[in-house]
């Protein structure tokens, strides 16, 4: 890929096959034969997310720039479909970079956060979409000034809840979705949300080599 981490894997919902994406390319094998099933020809892009949603369907999300565009375009793909490479759908949250996004389980919404040119001011965007349509579902306050770095995205399991977190106000922001409200605040800056956000799993700030769980109320 682009970067290291610039990957996604996710498990079919019968746990028989395992999915894997990188920039321009994608793949399936079968868990407990190691076969591989198939493979994708994919755009360059960063971002990557998989996801079976609930009618079986693979979903492919990434954000791609060409080189000469100012902004770039957030894509959806149908990797079971034969015509794979024509998008579900395309949108354009912001025109700036993109820094992190999520993809539900159950492929219902995706979230992005990435910065937004407003004349000579660079402002974070923060926002929820239907992932097939590219509906936009909710938009979330950003009350940091921007920053290259700092933001972190983590949807539970069942896509009910969003964490956020905030560099300035040095918090992590748990929202319901997909109705944006918030419901929690927490120290720790999260990695993953456990079902139902009663866990939070997360870099302790003042020892960010510390992985730790805390229990959110």
């Amino acid at each position: 890929g682009i970067f290291t981490d610039n990957a996604a894997m996710a498990f079919s919902r019968d746990g028989r096959q395992l999915a894997f994406a990188t920039s321009q390319e994608a793949c399936l094998w079968e868990c407990e034969s190691g076969q591989l099933r198939k493979s994708w020809k994919l755009p360059r892009g960063l971002q990557q997310g998989l996801c079976f949603d609930s009618l079986g369907r693979l979903l492919h999300f990434q954000w791609e720039k060409q080189a000469k565009e100012r902004s770039g375009m957030c894509r959806v793909r149908d990797l079971s479909r034969d015509d794979y490479t024509n998008a579900m759908a395309s949108f354009a949250p912001f025109d700036g970079w993109i820094f992190d996004s999520a993809l539900s389980n159950d492929g219902r919404l995706i979230a992005v956060c990435g910065a937004s040119l407003d004349q000579a001011n660079i402002n974070h965007i923060l926002q929820v979409f239907e992932p097939t349509t590219g509906s936009l579902l909710c938009s979330l306050p950003m009350t940091r000034p921007f920053n290259w770095n700092g933001d972190a995205l983590a949807l539970d399991p069942s896509g009910s809840l969003l964490a956020h977190w905030d560099t300035k106000a040095a918090r992590t922001l748990v929202y319901a979705m997909p109705s944006g409200t918030e419901t929690q605040r927490h120290l720790t800056m999260v990695d993953a949300l456990s079902p139902g956000g009663h866990w939070l799993a997360g870099q302790d700030r003042q020892n960010r080599s510390e992985e730790h769980t805390s229990e959110l109320q």
